[in-house]
């Protein structure tokens, strides 16, 4: 594993931990934004700016409607 996974892990854990603790419980949600083409290099996964921006752009959509 990589720093990045370590750091990755260790946010969502940790906000689970607080969560669970927590005495006004509200839910954690947790996504992985990959890296973009210039930054991974030709092997590592990864996602282009414009696709990234509307993938999170329906996700905050659909997280705003299922909550109203």
């Amino acid at each position: 594993e990589d720093a990045g996974v370590y750091l990755c892990n260790h946010a969502l854990y940790r906000s689970l931990l607080r969560e669970r603790e927590s005495e006004r419980p509200r839910g954690v949600g947790f996504l992985h934004v990959p890296s973009l083409p210039e930054q991974a290099g030709a092997s590592g996964p990864s996602l282009r700016g414009e696709e990234t921006a509307l993938a999170l752009r329906i996700i905050l959509e659909t997280l705003r409607s299922e909550h109203l």
